[in-house]
């Protein structure tokens, strides 16, 4: 709890003035509702985008130096079929709430396109692995593929300036 988004972000942006911010969806409530019955699954895969959403509105409204705020989307999941549906209703909510909000010209959603280049395997690694959970990104193109997913986002979003060199 001392390190979660709602608490840490903030005392994070006190710090300096930032001009943009780039949050990570929180994944916890997905990873924790697996064994619960269905119409609280679906409830407490809708809390984690609307507070992400709460949470950097109030960011953009307390800090007014932030021009954008990127929320990066959750990974696709291949732990389980109900995770993986509940993880998409997620994003899909995360999207719909970003749309909404007062800010949303401010706030944009990088979703993790490159990851859906892959199989599971690539991504995940091989499911008879040691370290294979279907949730973290152990397999060959796994961390490569969400860095790019990100890096696109974050070029989507117009955070970052294509360089051009010149020669003389």
């Amino acid at each position: 709890p001392e390190s979660n988004l709602e608490d840490r972000l903030p005392e994070m942006l006190s710090e300096r003035p930032y001009k943009n911010i780039i949050v990570l969806t929180p994944s916890n409530n997905i990873t924790n509702i697996k064994n619960l019955p269905t119409n609280e699954q679906h409830q407490l895969a809708l809390e984690t985008p609307l507070e992400t959403i709460a949470i950097v509105e109030k960011a953009l409204k307390d800090y007014p130096s932030i021009q954008k705020a990127v929320i990066v989307e959750l990974p696709p999941r291949a732990d389980c079929s109900r995770l993986a549906e509940l993880t998409e209703f997620a994003n899909f909510a995360l999207k719909g709430a970003a749309e909404k909000s007062r800010y949303n010209k401010q706030i944009s959603i990088a979703t993790l396109e490159t990851l859906y280049d892959f199989s599971n395997d690539q991504i995940y690694g091989s499911s008879s692995s040691t370290w294979y959970d279907g949730i973290h990104l152990h397999g060959k193109y796994g961390r490569k593929a969400y860095t790019d997913s990100i890096l696109t986002a974050i070029r989507s979003a117009g955070l970052c300036k294509t360089s051009t060199t010149s020669s003389s």
